[in-house]
């Protein structure tokens, strides 16, 4: 910038000097700002939309594999009941449920009794032609003796100790 106590013709100078830096240097370094400033929020703005769609994809898939999840529960074949009256204990129940169940050995079931009561195991012994089970209860929720059951196929419930979870009574 020109100072304006100089003699005019080192003003007229200094001043022309200015102008010259504006238009050649200053306009644009500040049109190069602008215009990466103007990319950048573009390619923000892009890739907030992007996560936008994945998270709402990501919250479908979610809710279809809840769904999923909850009919296979909730499935005929996975899904018992049972009238043998028993107690609500750990150790090795043996009962009797529908017969005909797509239930193995290993798998981990809860049995509930109504008021939430309830007993959490692995299968040892299903009797698909009969209906006999035998589960090893690892714990329980609960107390009473009851003869209306429901055995579900389930996971664990968190609270069990892991060296817990995969002993169900064999070797």
């Amino acid at each position: 910038m020109p100072d304006a106590n100089s003699p005019v013709a080192s003003f007229d100078q200094q001043f022309e000097a200015s102008l010259a830096w504006q238009k050649d240097v200053l306009a644009p370094g500040a049109n190069a700002l602008a215009e990466a400033t103007y990319v950048n929020s573009t390619d923000a703005k892009n890739s907030a939309d992007t996560a936008a769609e994945s998270a709402e994809g990501a919250d479908s898939a979610r809710d279809e594999a809840v769904a999923a999840a909850i009919t296979a529960l909730n499935a005929p074949g996975t899904l018992a009941t049972s009238t043998t009256t028993m107690t609500i204990a750990q150790g090795e129940p043996s009962f009797q449920i529908e017969a005909g169940k797509d239930l193995r050995a290993g798998m981990f079931v809860t049995i509930g009794a109504p008021g939430g009561q309830v007993m959490y195991g692995r299968i040892q012994f299903y009797d698909n032609a009969t209906g006999d089970i035998e589960v090893f209860v690892t714990y329980t929720e609960g107390a009473g003796t009851y003869s209306q059951w429901t055995v579900a196929v389930s996971g664990p419930p968190a609270r069990i100790p892991r060296n817990k979870l995969y002993y169900y009574g064999g070797a």
